[in-house]
């Protein structure tokens, strides 16, 4: 299975997320399909207003 994941900054400010994420960490709850994936790919776009994440997975139904 093939997840993609594209998010878009909240008034294209990219710079509160990533402070937050080296202040508190990630706020998700861990994924076991994502702990198990395979080929992880992440890029931002030129003007880092979207952060695409793509990954595959052989044990997700």
């Amino acid at each position: 299975m093939r997840f993609l994941v594209i998010e878009t900054f909240r008034g294209g400010d990219a710079v509160p997320v990533y402070r937050r994420f080296r202040d508190q960490g990630r706020l998700a709850r861990p994924s076991h399909h994502v702990d198990a994936a395979c080929g992880r790919n992440s890029g931002t776009t030129n003007d880092v207003r979207r952060e695409t994440w793509s990954w595959t997975n052989e044990r997700a139904s």
